[in-house]
């Protein structure tokens, strides 16, 4: 019986804690949610703190809509057929060491797109973010660092602990005076 609730207590606790039954507060990093709570086809993310998520599915693909503090919006489409957001922008490849079809972004300093696609049969996943400020930047770099890669299983999904998104944003490029 004492077992059963000190067991009790430990799952409520990490669940207070926002931490999976499983982590230590050791091995915790406070700055990084240690779980998904949003799961599409190749990726997993956490919202970050005090933001909502505004889920709609439009036709045949998903879309994931936030605000960011102090303005600006994240965008995030799941489906087959992304818009060609990079067509004409000088990108960068993603350094996510996974064996992957596509990952590569742009980032104009007010606007960031990329485009992650695992090839085969899963749905690319294409993240728009509009109105980036020296405010809202820290956020949205937390929110794509979060990221994880999954494979869908037929009706299960399997994230890994690789964040294929970590480092792509980068701290806003300032003029020297």
């Amino acid at each position: 019986m004492k077992t059963a609730t000190l067991l009790a207590a430990a799952i409520a606790f990490a669940s207070m804690a926002n931490l999976p039954a499983n982590a230590s507060a050791a091995t915790a990093k406070a700055e990084e949610p240690q779980f998904c709570n949003v799961y599409l086809d190749t990726v997993c993310f956490s919202v970050p703190v005090g933001l909502s998520v505004d889920v709609s599915l439009p036709m045949d693909f998903m879309l994931y809509k936030m605000s960011l503090p102090g303005g600006g919006k994240v965008t995030i489409y799941s489906g087959y057929n992304p818009e060609n957001a990079l067509e004409g922008k000088t990108t960068q490849k993603c350094a996510t060491g996974m064996k992957i079809e596509r990952c590569e972004f742009a980032d104009s300093g007010k606007v960031f797109d990329l485009i992650y696609d695992t090839g085969g049969m899963a749905h690319i996943t294409h993240i728009h973010i509009d109105g980036l400020t020296d405010t809202n930047r820290g956020v949205a770099r937390s929110l794509l660092d979060g990221f994880h890669a999954c494979t869908s299983q037929g009706i299960s999904i399997a994230c890994t602990p690789e964040r294929p998104f970590r480092g792509v944003l980068r701290e806003a490029k300032r003029d020297k005076p």
